[in-house]
């Protein structure tokens, strides 16, 4: 627990590991590597141990997911013991900081086993198949979007590559608000209502942040996108489920037949309460293609009466372009550029209470542009302006 400076590095203060933005030589360099490592070695936080065992985990190819995530979670477990113990030994000033999770940490918990990402990754980059387990495309954007995209880097007179607006750049929400205002037959404000984010996800994010208070309880249509439940938990609330049921065009025995995944009332009537504080909406939806229809939609906003007024649906509608197979008679509620499509925030007084969120990395084959948005940021913008 002595301090030394080489080169701009402090090291080995009894708070931990502290050095500089000065690196003058390989030496400096070779120091850094060599402190960190000595630290990490001394002290363990819930996230290193966390992450360096689920990696350990990870790399063994010989277990399944379910393997993995038994040892994973029993790893984790000695090391909390381990650390406890030598903590409550007085031995907490040698081994740097105690492993004492945050409250997000809590909130999730330690099931952070393998998941269908995690999984899916790893068998695509060993066996290259067709990978069904993330929804992105494996094929290159339209030219006139990287065309646009060039073009936008290369101007020096706009130069995109700084600060903007905390809620987007001015450009893109113009852009956004003209083109959901055709969406929703209705004049969107584009400085007012609409807002970018680091993709659909930070939209989501940032509405369940804002929104959700420990307790309040956020309604889940399974199957469903694995990022919403944890997403729910990180904001402090409680997932609520609510199962679509499959009905086979042809339940003959010995037949195997596709179908369609329906809503059931009942089951959503039962599921939401004064404790509602949410509902999330994803339609086309992930993972099953289901198109929800308009009158499962007024189904939904019925629902929205039981749960009382601070309650809002968060509208996934990313994969709103893609839809092979509209309806052969056009819905009165269908978005002028979607066809099949219905916008829930459309329906009969549900602009109020919907945030819809969406993004251009389904629809232009870019997922990887992280480019995403949410409208009507009625409840959002104090949020949003907090940012940078």
């Amino acid at each position: 627990n002595t301090s030394e400076k080489e080169d701009g590095l402090e090291v080995g203060a009894p708070s931990g590991l502290y050095y500089s933005m000065l690196f003058r030589s390989k030496t400096a360099v070779a120091c850094v590597c060599l402190a960190i490592q000595q630290e990490w070695s001394r002290s363990i936080t819930s996230a290193f141990v966390q992450q360096r065992l689920l990696n350990s985990v990870e790399h063994s190819h010989a277990l399944d997911g379910a393997r993995k995530g038994a040892i994973f979670l029993s790893a984790v477990e000695g090391e909390k013991e381990n650390v406890q113990s030598a903590t409550s030994n007085g031995d907490s000033a040698d081994s740097g900081i105690a492993f004492s999770p945050g409250e997000a940490t809590q909130r999730l918990g330690t099931n952070t086993g393998p998941t269908v990402w995690t999984e899916f990754g790893r068998i695509a980059q060993e066996c290259k198949p067709v990978n069904l387990g993330q929804g992105f495309p494996d094929w290159l954007p339209p030219k006139f979007a990287v065309d646009s995209l060039v073009e936008a880097v290369l101007d020096s007179a706009q130069s995109p590559h700084q600060y903007t607006r905390p809620a987007g750049h001015p450009n893109l929400v113009n852009q956004l608000a003209r083109r959901y205002s055709i969406h929703m037959k209705r004049e969107i404000h584009a400085m007012d209502e609409v807002a970018v984010t680091v993709g659909a996800s930070q939209a989501l994010y940032l509405t369940l942040q804002t929104l959700i208070k420990p307790g309040d309880e956020v309604v889940l249509f399974e199957p469903f996108f694995d990022l919403y439940v944890n997403q729910v938990r990180l904001a402090g609330g409680t997932p609520v489920f609510v199962p679509l049921r499959f009905e086979a065009y042809d339940d003959s025995d010995e037949v195997v037949s596709g179908g369609e995944w329906k809503l059931d009332r009942e089951e959503l009537m039962k599921a939401v309460s004064p404790r509602t504080k949410a509902i999330i909406l994803n339609s086309p939806h992930n993972p099953t293609g289901k198109i929800f229809t308009r009158a499962e939609m007024e189904i939904i906003a019925e629902s929205l009466d039981l749960a009382g007024p601070n309650c809002v649906v968060l509208s996934d509608e990313v994969y709103k372009y893609i839809i092979h197979a509209p309806p052969l008679e056009s819905n009165v509620g269908d978005s002028p550029l979607c066809v099949g499509h219905t916008h829930f925030a459309s329906l009969p007084g549900m602009w109020d209470r919907t945030v819809t969120i969406s993004s251009a990395g389904k629809t232009f084959s870019a997922t990887g542009w992280q480019a995403g948005w949410y409208v009507n940021l009625h409840c959002l913008s104090h949020f949003q302006c907090a940012l940078p």
